[in-house]
């Protein structure tokens, strides 16, 4: 599934902007940045430094925010203000002022969407809505206006998170056999320095390190050039899975052993004293 986000010409507009309207009315577009835990996602997706917008609405003569949050609802402006990031807020509105007729376009609008819940995952559908694609079908289906441009937001593949977890089981896999053989190798040897053993361990799975990279990363491009744009992340993620798991058994892992100080007795089964034993001959 895609999904479509709203990137508006007016969060352009605002930024770097810090001037509020001289005088409140309807239709104004009101911008702050959430504290809410996506607003820094929405902020990079959009390259905006604002990550919630809503329609000014007046209602039994006091200002009003038009917002989708938890649910689409009117939030008192002072209220809504004071929700945002140091409570700094952006107003922008058409040049032109709209009509009492359009304002009353705009309400009725709005009425169909009060109510409806928050779309989490962005989907742009009128069953779930979410603050910018509300404030852009407002202005659409009410005047006509098209306040921005749609644009697509790149989905997460899940194909690029399964290549994730499959690449890290492969390179923890790897450093299994070379971690095997440092230990078959401290049991074999009885005056080996740690040293010399870690660096036999490496140079004798190394032919095996190799070939399994090879054999897998022709796998992975064969998908990336062959399996069409389907599979290209899962190829591609494991295609640089590989080459930094091979490079990390080669030139890291023992290394970090060595590090740690690692040595034969480390390594050897514990004797536990049996009394029973003790007195056998």
């Amino acid at each position: 599934m895609r999904f479509r986000f709203l990137v508006f010409a007016a969060c352009a507009w605002a930024a770097g902007h810090a001037a509020a309207a001289s005088g409140w009315r309807d239709g104004d577009i009101i911008f702050h940045t959430s504290r809410s835990a996506q607003s820094a996602a929405i902020q990079r997706a959009t390259h905006s430094p604002y990550s919630h917008v809503g329609v000014v609405f007046f209602r039994d003569g006091n200002p009003y925010v038009f917002e989708a949050i938890a649910t689409v609802r009117y939030t008192p402006l002072a209220n809504w203000i004071a929700r945002g990031d140091g409570g700094r807020y952006v107003v922008r509105r058409l040049k032109q002022a709209p009509t009492a007729a359009q304002v009353a376009r705009l309400r009725s609008a709005a009425r169909a969407f009060e109510g409806k819940p928050y779309d989490l995952y962005f989907e742009w559908s009128d069953e779930r809505i979410y603050c910018s694609e509300l404030v852009w079908k407002l202005y659409d289906q009410a005047l006509g206006v098209k306040l921005g441009e749609l644009q697509e937001l790149r989905e997460f593949d899940l194909t690029v998170l399964a290549s994730v977890l499959a690449v890290v089981g492969y390179s923890i896999n790897d450093k299994v056999v070379v971690f095997d053989r440092v230990r078959e190798l401290f049991r074999s040897t009885r005056k080996a320095e740690p040293y010399e053993v870690l660096n036999r361990a490496i140079n004798q799975t190394l032919s095996r390190t190799i070939m399994t990279s090879l054999t897998t990363a022709l796998s992975m491009f064969a998908l990336y050039f062959f399996g069409g744009p389907a599979v290209h992340g899962f190829a591609l993620t494991m295609l640089i899975g590989i080459v930094i798991g091979t490079l990390s058994s080669i030139f890291f892992a023992n290394p970090i052993l060595y590090w740690l100080g690692v040595s034969k007795k480390d390594l050897m089964p514990v004797s536990k004293e049996n009394p029973e034993l003790a007195r056998r001959p």
